[in-house]
């Protein structure tokens, strides 16, 4: 019965340490690969554009790193684009940019996405109706990358596509570079920025 129980223990001993070995394996390659895969000069000077409906008007409340990531992929969103777009997220692009380190794991970086993912608040639509909208109404990870994509809520584009066409009936928008925000640190800063900036030519 001994020689049983050691054997079975032994077992179980083995399979735990090849499944840390598979999740090490996992975690390297997650850093290895988001290593190389992305340019911060370039995502530094991408440009954030929002109706100014969306900045004066919304009532939603985010950490700087949740506003931040949101504000992250929005500068990924090109005039060009048609809603329903899928768009990647890369996490050792997003970390560097804002500057949150290694010690921001894959598990605190799905944990921010998830909490993002469940907020919801009311918008006015352009037909009189209002509307109750999610920043993302899809979010996929892959945990061997770090590889994300995302999908915006579909009520949110007309928010964020197409702004300069909306210029001549009297709706506006803001727009900035995200650098002039990622070295923020208080977490209402992006936000002020943001409001104010929506009022410089008003």
């Amino acid at each position: 019965i001994f020689l049983m129980l050691k054997e079975k223990h032994q077992r179980t001993f083995d399979e735990a340490k090849r499944l840390i070995e598979a999740m090490n394996q996992k975690m390297k390659s997650y850093w290895d690969f988001n290593e190389i895969n992305y340019n911060l000069d370039e995502a530094r000077n991408r440009l954030v554009a929002k109706d100014n409906r969306l900045i004066q008007n919304s009532r939603y409340s985010l950490d700087t790193n949740e506003n931040k990531a949101v504000l992250y992929l929005i500068s990924k969103i090109q005039p060009e684009d048609e809603p329903g777009k899928l768009y990647e997220f890369n996490c050792r692009e997003f970390q560097a940019l804002i500057r949150w380190g290694k010690d921001a794991s894959y598990k605190k970086i799905k944990l921010m996405l998830k909490k993002l993912g469940d907020m919801s608040w009311w918008i006015d639509l352009e037909d009189g109706e209002e509307s109750l909208v999610r920043w993302f109404n899809i979010i996929r990870m892959d945990p061997g990358t770090g590889h994300i994509k995302i999908k915006f809520h579909e009520d949110m584009f007309p928010y964020l596509l197409e702004l300069n066409q909306r210029t001549g009936a009297g709706q506006y928008f803001t727009s900035y570079k995200i650098q002039n925000v990622t070295l923020m640190k208080h977490k209402y800063s992006p936000r002020l920025y943001e409001i104010l900036k929506s009022y410089q030519y008003n």
